[in-house]
């Protein structure tokens, strides 16, 4: 089977992605509205209890907008974040710390029968992270909302055999909108 990626929403009103292996389902940002996570979960034919882990790259409310609720209802399912994100987060800090694992860049963990490589993400946001995902010899990197392609960022992408590349660079935005220098 390899893993499969099933998109419920990626755009500026939120952003969750689906990975799912042989034996592992694990759900990345929670940016939506928790119906429509769940609704998402449904139509790829899971039940939020098939879920096993869910991973957030950052604390901006289009990816973590609904992280508690989903929490709740994949009740079996440690939420994954950067010390960072989890700082940050309005919506993480509505969880008991047990439900919580901290993660950082260059670190590596299982989930199931997917390995996790956790690697920096170029962003304006507390300590934002991206994912490169494996399970046997299906590689799939996932980098989303990137500022620029850092040396790391392009080795992991370099290293996948699937990739999920989401960027938005507009100069006259960044320079005259309310963004960070």
């Amino acid at each position: 089977m390899g893993l499969k990626l099933f998109s419920i929403g990626s755009s500026s009103s939120g952003n969750s992605y689906l990975i799912q292996s042989e034996g592992t389902a694990l759900l990345l940002d929670a940016g939506l509205s928790g119906k429509a996570i769940r609704a998402g979960i449904s139509e790829a034919g899971l039940s939020t209890s098939d879920i096993q882990g869910i991973l957030l790259t950052h604390e901006h409310c289009d990816h973590d907008k609904s992280a508690h609720v989903i929490a709740k209802h994949c009740a079996d399912a440690s939420v994954y974040a950067s010390g960072g994100t989890i700082r940050s987060s309005a919506s993480l800090g509505k969880l008991p710390d047990e439900r919580l694992e901290v993660v950082q860049k260059g670190q590596t963990f299982d989930i199931g029968d997917i390995r996790v490589k956790v690697f920096a993400l170029s962003h304006d946001a507390s300590e934002p992270v991206s994912y490169m995902f494996t399970s046997g010899s299906d590689t799939l990197a996932v980098v989303t909302d990137s500022g620029i392609v850092t040396e790391e960022i392009y080795g992991e992408m370099l290293a996948a055999n699937k990739l999920v590349f989401e960027s938005n660079h507009e100069e006259d935005l960044l320079m005259f909108g309310p963004y960070p220098y």
